[in-house]
């Protein structure tokens, strides 16, 4: 036997045991229990002053963008290293002109994937886009306890870089 065949039967072995095991289950499984009660919020004007007297990072990003992707684990960090000191982290998902919206379920299904607990958002009204001036992603903004934007992030940070941008607020 060569080894491109061995190769072949070994693939349809295993093609066979998966079907036979999706087959060997019962028909009226249950599906995973989801919490239903859980939704991403919309992104409004007022969003921000709703968080007044917390020092905020508003982050637009979108889960198609890479760098976005590879910023989310910094963020997380960020977030639980200071929630306890007045801070949040917002992340806005936005859409561009000629993207597909993302959906709640994809956004929360990505969220629960990272391990994110701060607050999703999307801003299906582009109120970010437009009020922030928002042209590319990630875009952050470090917001102080009064509500005035102290530094503006372009592209994908680290859990340092946003350290020092927060630290001096939280004092």
């Amino acid at each position: 036997m060569t080894k491109r065949t061995l190769a072949n039967a070994l693939v349809v072995t295993a093609l066979l045991v998966t079907v036979l095991a999706c087959a060997s289950q019962s028909p009226t499984a249950t599906p995973p229990a989801t919490d239903a009660t859980r939704t991403v919020a919309e992104f409004t004007p007022d969003t921000v002053a709703q968080y007044r007297g917390r020092t905020v990072l508003l982050n637009f990003w979108a889960i198609w963008c890479q760098p976005c992707r590879l910023e989310m684990p910094d963020l997380e960090a960020t977030y639980q290293r200071y929630r306890d000191r007045g801070f949040v982290v917002l992340a806005v998902n936005v859409t561009f002109t000629g993207r597909a919206a993302e959906s709640s379920a994809d956004m929360l299904a990505y969220a629960d994937k990272l391990g994110l607990t701060f607050p999703i958002l999307r801003d299906s009204g582009r109120h970010g886009l437009t009020t922030y001036g928002i042209n590319a992603i990630p875009t952050s903004f470090i917001i102080d306890r009064d509500g005035k934007v102290r530094s503006k992030l372009l592209g994908a940070r680290s859990e340092s870089e946003f350290s020092k941008a927060i630290e001096p607020l939280l004092e």
